[in-house]
């Protein structure tokens, strides 16, 4: 894209196919920042001045478009049939590929300062696992938008000091989540823990009936042994 937010699709030999922009005269003096994901012929798009829309990958011809109350500013992640993408204001919504309706949002903590750095997503085991511009780390069910937990990566979240915290991509490898700031501050073990915790509750419940006692103890030995087999790669550093 360019910088009047002007969108260029060019084939294996560089040949331009075509060129679209849906912003107007005013929105265009903005220089919009485009963020996309792709699949199965829709080209989802979100931007940092509130407009998301989906265009027809082989056309360009623009399919629906959304207008959101803040700014985007993370990478799109999609997923069978819904796309997800997080705001200026910490809310991540679920939305609906054919036709951009809002499917769920959860809203975390949002500062009053916006930060720059882009926010990014893993999707696991039918969780999405987000962090936001104040370093929190949230894991939401991707089916209901339940919040199953949040985990902060800093000692202490200063406002002030927020805006200056950058954080790497959020990396998935098998039941571990890693990542890293510009404050020397990773948590992997944690985050760990906590993503095997909520597969264990959930499997465990699922297969309880009304009638039925639960083994704290067991419990508790198997979350041990998750602690204790954690020997996992260097976390990607900024």
């Amino acid at each position: 894209f360019d910088s009047k937010g002007s969108i260029l699709n060019f084939d294996n030999n560089s040949n331009l196919l075509w060129k679209k922009n849906y912003y107007s005269k005013s929105e265009k003096k903005l220089n919009p920042i485009l963020f996309f994901a792709s699949n199965k012929g829709v080209l989802i798009v979100a931007d940092n001045i509130s407009k998301l829309y989906a265009l027809d990958v082989k056309t360009g011809e623009l399919l629906w478009t959304k207008r959101n109350n803040a700014p985007f500013n993370s990478q799109i992640k999609i997923y069978k049939d819904k796309f997800y993408v997080i705001d200026f204001e910490n809310t991540l919504r679920s939305y609906l590929i054919k036709n951009g309706e809002v499917f769920w949002s959860v809203a975390t903590e949002k500062k009053l300062i916006r930060s720059q750095k882009k926010l990014s997503m893993v999707i696991k085991n039918d969780n999405i696992y987000f962090n936001n511009s104040l370093g929190v780390i949230s894991s939401v069910s991707i089916n209901t938008g339940q919040l199953l937990w949040q985990t902060p990566t800093e000692k202490s979240i200063i406002y002030d000091e927020s805006f200056f915290l950058k954080m790497s991509e959020l990396i998935g490898s098998e039941n571990s989540l890693f990542f890293s700031n510009n404050n020397g501050e990773i948590m992997p073990a944690l985050v760990y823990f906590f993503c095997a915790l909520t597969r264990l509750i959930i499997e465990f419940f699922s297969k309880q009936t009304s009638g039925c006692v639960i083994n704290i103890f067991s419990f508790l030995d198997f979350a041990n042994a998750i602690l204790n087999d954690f020997d996992k790669p260097t976390s990607p550093t900024l």
